[in-house]
């Protein structure tokens, strides 16, 4: 357990780590970021009841993507998965899965033994939503808001994604209005696909009619997913980002 005081570094600490755009996180800061969800569509959950899991909303089966061979223990084929509310239900997975992102060097900023401590993990988890409803992040072009909900699976954290509700002219360059992440153990099984296709049906019921997505050139991955999901390509832009609109529903 962390004392009072340690506690509270802790979550000034967090505060300096978000994630957001499609892949990879190009930004570093959590409480507003992905990549940089509907949470609760401008209100804020009380305190976690154990076992009450919010679903925003939940796919059938996952469209496979290509490629092959995957890491870790979430091995199988192509698989349903749900959105949900960062919640203290998949604590120990969401560990697990930042364990992975470490061994790969990214993420270092967050620090896994700092949300051991349960509290911790919810303040911090409470903290991801109001900033999004604040439109508060460490990085200037995130400060718009937003949502954040994690992607889960047989109860189990498998990634996030931040829906961004407007756009600056930064995010318009690089970022966009979706950004998302899958767990390195899960990828190439289809999630990536299906987590983009629930959080399109998401942006649409907060009034995102038409979703903006950017990758880099050279990620042919992110750009199926993308394509998968109805991306048109319309062209690059000044941040060298090959830029996508997609039509929610």
């Amino acid at each position: 357990m962390l004392d009072a005081s340690r506690r509270a570094n802790s979550l000034t600490a967090l505060k300096s780590f978000t994630w957001g755009t499609v892949g990879h996180l190009p930004c570093v800061n959590l409480l507003s970021g992905p990549l940089s969800i509907i949470l609760f569509h401008h209100r804020i959950r009380p305190r976690h009841t154990p076992g009450a899991q919010r679903v925003i909303a939940s796919s059938g089966s996952a469209r496979p993507e290509t490629g092959t061979g995957t890491t870790g223990g979430l091995s199988g084929p192509p698989v349903a998965g749900r959105l949900i509310a960062p919640s203290l239900d998949v604590h120990a997975s969401f560990l697990d899965a930042l364990s992975e992102y470490h061994e790969e060097g990214i993420h270092l900023d967050l620090v896994s033994e700092e949300l051991v401590d349960t509290t911790t993990f919810q303040a911090w988890a409470d903290g991801l939503q109001l900033a999004g409803v604040r439109g508060e992040a460490s990085c200037e072009r995130d400060r718009v808001p937003h949502r954040v909900l994690w992607w889960v699976h047989n109860d189990q954290y498998i990634g996030r994604v931040r829906i961004n509700l407007t756009l600056n002219e930064s995010l318009l360059a690089f970022g966009g209005h979706i950004g998302y992440d899958v767990r390195p153990s899960a990828r190439r099984q289809g999630h990536a696909t299906a987590l983009l296709g629930e959080a399109l049906r998401v942006a649409h019921n907060l009034g995102v009619a038409t979703a903006l997505l950017t990758c880099a050139p050279e990620n042919t991955a992110s750009r199926r997913v993308i394509e998968r999901n109805g991306g048109s390509l319309r062209d690059v832009s000044s941040a060298g980002r090959l830029r996508y609109w997609c039509l929610t529903r």
